[in-house]
């Protein structure tokens, strides 16, 4: 049973990408005992990693796409904010009164603040944005990688049996391409894997700079 449930998760991912270009029923296997198929569990249970990992991305790039848009909506209100103080300070210095004078240039300040951390925090979405889609990428990748392996662990048991499911059967396209999968799959998480530094840095520098806006926001 546990074996059945499985290989309906692993039909399910096939139908999420184009699948392997190499293929064994897995009728063919149906007689070949549960002890004799531990590559084969193997591999189906990185499917469903792979599979989770992708259910992650997307979800995470749902958010940052969210996240983002509420952002842009922030960085405009933070320059309306410091154009209206604009105007503030001007009407002050007009007046003359020392008191509005120093209450003006103050807002001045805690509003530049506000529209240097609000352009921060979207440089740091945008960038994270581009790493999860790469990361979206990569996932995408090791679900075709681990539908590879699972053939190659099919074709190695048939092998092993002495079977020939096809009259052009040939163990060389099954490893052939598992490594091009994994190799692509390597490659698409390694690009992902350089970016997120860049991330982490420029998350870091939004966060001090919007520590720094609501330090000078609480002084009176």
């Amino acid at each position: 049973m546990r074996l059945l449930l499985n290989l309906g998760a692993v039909l399910w991912l096939a139908g999420c990408s184009s699948g392997p270009k190499y293929k064994i029923d897995d009728n063919s296997l149906a007689s070949v005992p549960l002890g004799e198929k531990q590559g084969m569990m193997a591999a189906q249970n990185e499917q469903n990693v792979a599979n989770e990992e992708l259910r992650k991305a997307k979800a995470d790039l749902t958010d940052v796409d969210r996240t983002l848009d509420i952002a842009n909506n922030e960085y405009k209100a933070s320059k309306l904010a410091l154009d209206t103080a604009d105007l503030n300070k001007k009407a002050a210095d007009a007046s003359g009164d020392l008191t509005r004078k120093n209450q003006s240039a103050r807002e001045i300040h805690v509003a530049d603040l506000g529209v240097k951390s609000c352009d921060k925090k979207v440089s740091f979405l945008e960038k994270k944005r581009k790493w999860i889609k790469e990361c979206v990428d990569a996932a995408e990748d090791h679900i075709a990688a681990a539908n590879a392996k699972y053939e190659l662990e099919k074709a190695k048991v048939v092998s092993s049996k002495g079977m020939k499911p096809t009259e052009d059967f040939n163990m060389t396209n099954f490893e052939t391409e598992s490594l091009d999968k994994m190799k692509r799959y390597s490659e698409s998480q390694h690009t992902a894997d350089k970016r997120k530094p860049d991330v982490d840095q420029l998350e870091y520098q939004w966060r001090a700079m919007d520590a720094e806006w609501t330090s000078a926001r609480s002084q009176p």
